[in-house]
């Protein structure tokens, strides 16, 4: 564990993130998942680690807009797609 926040390495904190996005693709949870389970995809994944339900202004959750923005970022990552916090 780092002594403070934002330390340790890149190398280190990616597989830590990409880790945690794809337990979030198995089910809410945070118990290990059964061996079983059916991985439920990213978009859905995306949804799970943002967790917010509260409509956005185009109605649709907060969590789902969120993980359309991020894969739409990730398919350009060169063109910068705003987030907007929830109201």
């Amino acid at each position: 564990k780092p002594a403070a926040e934002n330390t340790g390495d890149v190398r280190t904190n990616l597989w830590a993130a990409v880790r945690f996005l794809a337990r979030k693709g198995y089910g809410r949870a945070g118990t290990t998942p059964k061996a079983d389970a059916t991985f439920d995809g990213w978009t859905k994944a995306l949804e799970r680690y943002n967790g917010r339900r509260k409509a956005s202004s185009n109605g649709r959750p907060y969590a789902a807009n969120y993980a359309q923005r991020i894969r739409e970022r990730a398919a350009s990552p060169d063109r910068h797609i705003k987030i907007p916090l929830p109201k």
